[in-house]
């Protein structure tokens, strides 16, 4: 039997991260535990339409704090993601679908989701659920990749694609980087002097590295990678993808300022972020984007050229930060 909080827990109780409750804070969790307790009895589908403008690592990190609150409370997460910045027409207005599969919906549940009998609960903000506990700060690098592989599996044209894309242009030992330049907010931005010094230190190192594969919103990084290391290590091959939308100048933000289409913009983020996940060793900036990266492979040794902002450390660049293969050159 499930224990639930009483009122006098409520009253009394600081938050996940040791805080107190504002009276605001307590009246909100005191309407969201009678909302959740009264699901936890009515049905066994949690059911949530995330409509967020936020980036795509983002809204999937949201995805899996709704997991886990299933996974505590025994019930299957039905979840769409409906926000502007990936969602298409010509594709359906949840672009969950377009990418992911929950193998736990069986058949009737997916039945009676079509037929409307699952009240879905619509957010803006995972707050707005009120769910009983901090989950990102509950989240850790093991429990991750377990709910991945229970709730979210990748649908076969991307791991297609991607398997196409490692066997026509990977090598046989793969440096993986990933920088986020353009639309990053939540961590300083990273100068290309600092992402060559530590790619410089890496292939010393590692010299049986033949291939570097660079995942970046800015073509002028690539572009700049490829010419000191052509000079520098000739024998390593420098590739990307060739994504739909990537920007050629400082300071536009791909995924909510290029008009396009969303579907491309959605495909280039998850086939990059697989990508990312099969190389040998990836070097990376604060993202939660690349984050997934790890949580898609829990092996994967990363090195951070970046750290978030101390406000914005969420789950997974906070505790990747605590497990880095070495700490990066300055």
């Amino acid at each position: 039997m499930i224990n639930t909080p009483r009122f006098t827990d409520l009253l009394m109780r600081t938050d996940d991260t040791g805080r107190s409750v504002s009276p605001h804070a307590f009246f909100k969790r005191l309407m969201s535990n009678l909302c959740w307790q009264w699901t936890r009895k009515n049905r066994t589908i949690f059911a949530v339409d995330i409509c967020s403008a936020g980036g795509f690592g983002a809204n999937l990190e949201w995805c899996l704090e709704i997991m886990m609150h299933c996974e505590r409370f025994q019930m299957t997460p039905y979840i769409r993601l409906t926000g502007k910045n990936y969602t298409s027409e010509h594709y359906g207005d949840d672009y969950f679908t377009y990418f992911f599969e929950n193998p736990q919906l069986s058949k009737v549940d997916e039945r009676r989701i079509r037929n409307g009998d699952v009240p879905t609960t619509r957010i803006c903000h995972i707050d707005d659920l009120g769910l009983p506990h901090n989950y990102d700060v509950l989240l850790t690098l093991d429990d991750a990749p377990k709910l991945i592989k229970k709730y979210l599996r990748v649908k076969d044209e991307i791991t297609d694609e991607v398997r196409a894309f490692r066997k026509a242009h990977f090598g046989q030992n793969v440096l993986g980087i990933h920088y986020r330049g353009t639309d990053k907010a939540e961590a300083p931005r990273t100068d290309y002097a600092k992402v060559k010094r530590n790619i410089q230190h890496y292939l010393e190192k590692s010299p049986t590295t033949d291939c570097v594969f660079v995942s970046s919103d800015e073509v002028d990084l690539i572009e700049y990678i490829r010419s000191f290391t052509g000079n520098q290590f000739p024998t390593v091959r420098v590739i990307c993808r060739k994504d739909k939308y990537r920007s050629s100048y400082k300071g536009v933000k791909i995924h909510d300022s290029v008009p396009g289409n969303n579907y491309d913009k959605g495909r280039d983020a998850i086939v990059n972020i697989l990508l990312l996940s099969t190389c040998d060793v990836l070097i990376k900036t604060a993202s939660i984007f690349s984050g997934w990266s790890r949580l898609f492979n829990p092996e994967l040794p990363v090195i951070m050229l970046s750290a978030p902002y101390e406000h914005s450390r969420w789950f997974p660049e906070r505790e990747i930060l605590k497990q880095v293969l070495y700490e990066a050159v300055d």
